[in-house]
């Protein structure tokens, strides 16, 4: 967009003349359009990262919080090898 931008403010004289101001101008505001529905498609995406990235987190500390309750529970372990050793 700025190239298009420097483009027009070099040429302005050269556009004036020719009476192609409106088709820059709406070539300009074409352009501008474009750009602004990205930027703000961009952060609707930026914004749902952080409460996803929460989530996760939370999940996580649930699941340990839930595995640890279940051991001191007394609850038998059968997702879990034992560290004991066998007598032999």
């Amino acid at each position: 967009m700025s190239d298009l931008v420097e483009r027009n403010a070099s040429h302005i004289t050269t556009v004036r003349a020719l009476g192609s101001g409106a088709l820059e101008t709406s070539r300009l505001s074409a352009l501008s359009d474009r750009i602004r529905a990205v930027q703000v498609r961009s952060a609707r995406l930026r914004t749902a990262y952080p409460p996803l990235l929460v989530g996760v987190v939370d999940v996580g500390v649930i699941a340990v919080l839930w595995l640890g309750a279940r051991r001191w529970s007394g609850e038998p372990r059968r997702w879990v090898r034992s560290s004991r050793r066998r007598p032999t």
